[in-house]
């Protein structure tokens, strides 16, 4: 984490009006080859680019949903497709997560919070499935 919060950094004192496209880094390391041990791998770099991300630019305004409403449509138009690169399941679940984190934040009742995030713990992740639960829990955030 040392090492993505240190080029971050380096970037911004660099390059300060040069937008880092975060979410095309999401996508790449989210995407990556399958190897075993890979989600586990792909996931913690994911949270540690976030979390630089929202450390060095935290007024930076990203459109989670947008991207991870697209990518569950790729996923699932991908799923027969054994070749393609896809989000692994626990990789899209925290993905879900952090686009709704926002709003799940300013949700008053917290029977809310809960009932939201039992309904991604339980929802179906597997690519078959990504795009119709994806609908399903931004439907309720309306």
């Amino acid at each position: 984490q040392e090492v993505v919060q240190l080029l971050v950094n380096k970037h911004k004192a660099m390059f300060p009006e040069h937008a880092i496209d975060w979410a095309g880094m999401v996508e790449t390391l989210g995407r990556a080859p399958y190897s075993p041990g890979r989600a586990r791998a792909s996931l913690v770099c994911i949270q540690n680019v976030l979390s630089a991300q929202q450390s060095a630019f935290p007024d930076c305004q990203i459109d989670w949903q947008q991207a991870v409403a697209k990518w569950a449509s790729e996923d699932t138009s991908r799923a027969k497709d054994r070749e393609a690169q896809r989000f692994h399941q626990d990789t899209f679940k925290f993905l879900i997560t952090v686009s709704i984190s926002q709003r799940l934040n300013s949700l008053t009742n917290s029977k809310w919070q809960r009932e939201l995030l039992r309904d991604i713990d339980e929802s179906r992740w597997y690519v078959l499935y990504r795009e119709k639960s994806t609908e399903r829990i931004y439907l309720k955030l309306d």
